[in-house]
């Protein structure tokens, strides 16, 4: 699941950096945006990591 975005040392570190659904997700890249997603998808509309990480997606999808 997870480990198909980065390896294990880098998953472990975007985990800490990701953690928190009250926070917005700051530096992303596409591939950041899809773990952030992966890691948070079900937590509700309240989550703000999940819910920066699909309008950064949504933007660079539409810029490409």
């Amino acid at each position: 699941m997870i480990s198909e975005f980065a390896g294990s040392s880098t998953s472990d570190l975007w985990l800490s950096q990701y953690r928190d659904c009250a926070c917005e997700p700051l530096c992303l890249t596409v591939e950041k945006a899809r773990f952030v997603i992966a890691v948070h998808a079900g937590h509700g509309p309240a989550c703000r990591e999940y819910l920066g990480a699909s309008a950064f997606m949504a933007e660079f999808e539409a810029a490409y």
